[in-house]
Parts: structure tokens; sequence; C-alpha cells
């Protein structure tokens, strides 16, 4: 019979075919047909669900090494943000919480900074405040309410949410 990596597709005395560059027939001998010979995936693909070659990994998933095993999912928690290929489990990113973005560098999260916020979750960047509203030093605001409207002489902040009230009778505020 053929050899590993090998095959011969006719009867008779003529020597085995090797299979292609970056093919294999995994360990099998005996092969009788070209199909035999399985491609090698490079890290970030895997086999196809049929035929002898490679799919890209999908979303959420990662491969690191070469070969036809499948694709690792990603932790609960950490999503390839729709990216697929991967070949790393430092492309799996952490799902950020509301009031919190993706990192600048590495997998995590970090606070929205003050005079920002964010609602959804997810690594999308912290908004801004509106002009004329801030978070007064606060930080990670997970709604639009978190930014403050800034009062003018004579008001001050609303009891309840982010608005301004003139100040009660026998009471100032000057800046």
């Amino acid at each position: 019979p053929c050899a590993e990596d090998t095959y011969k597709i006719t009867e008779g005395r003529d020597p085995c075919e090797e299979c292609p560059e970056r093919s294999s027939t995994l360990g099998a001998t005996g092969s009788d047909q070209y199909e035999d010979c399985f491609e090698i995936c490079e890290p970030g693909d895997t086999a196809r669900d049929e035929g002898p070659g490679c799919r890209e990994c999908a979303q959420d998933t990662y491969k690191d090494a070469e070969g036809r095993d499948p694709c690792t999912p990603c932790d609960d928690g950490y999503s390839t943000e729709g990216a697929v290929g991967q070949d790393s489990a430092d492309d799996c990113l952490e799902i950020c919480e509301a009031g919190y973005t993706g990192a600048e560098e590495g997998t995590g999260c970090v606070i929205c900074p003050d005079n920002t916020y964010k609602v959804e979750p997810g690594r999308q960047a912290c908004n801004p405040c509106r002009e004329g509203t801030e978070t007064e030093g606060n930080t990670g605001g997970d709604e639009a309410d978190d930014c403050l409207e800034q009062c003018g002489p004579g008001q001050e902040g609303a009891p309840e949410g982010p608005g301004c009230v003139a100040c009660a009778k026998d009471f100032y505020q000057g800046e």
C-alpha cells in the first residue's frame, strides 16, 4: 500500500504520488484517491465540514496552531467582535459592561473617564457629555443622565435628574 502522505489512483506498479505541499493523509496509508490528501490548515483556519480544504474560524473562536483541529471558543464574556479567522486567545476581547470601554492595549476593559458615559455593553468608545454638561469628576457613567447640566447663577441642580431649578426663596447660587 501507499505510505502516509501519498496516494495512487491507478492499478499497476507505478509509484505512489506525494500529496501536494501543505497537505497530508493524516496518518492513513493505502490512500487510493487525491481527496485523501487533506490541506493542513493555518492557525486561524480549521477543516471544512466536508472535503479536504480549510475554512476560517468563525467569530468568537480562534485556533493558534496549524492542523485540522476545531477552533476554540472564546471564554464566556469575551468576543472577537465579529472578526473571523483569529489565531490567538488574545483575539478574544472582554465584552465591557456599560460605563466601561475596551482598553487601548490588551483584552480588558477600562472605566469611562469623567465627562463621558456609555450605555451599551461592548468595547465601543465612551460618549462625551453634551456641551454644557459634565459628570462633576465621576467616572463610569452608564447613562446620558450621568452628565449633569451646569447650572447658572440663581439656579441649583434639580433633586431628580440632570437639569437645573431656580434657587429656593431666601437662597442664592452666585457662580
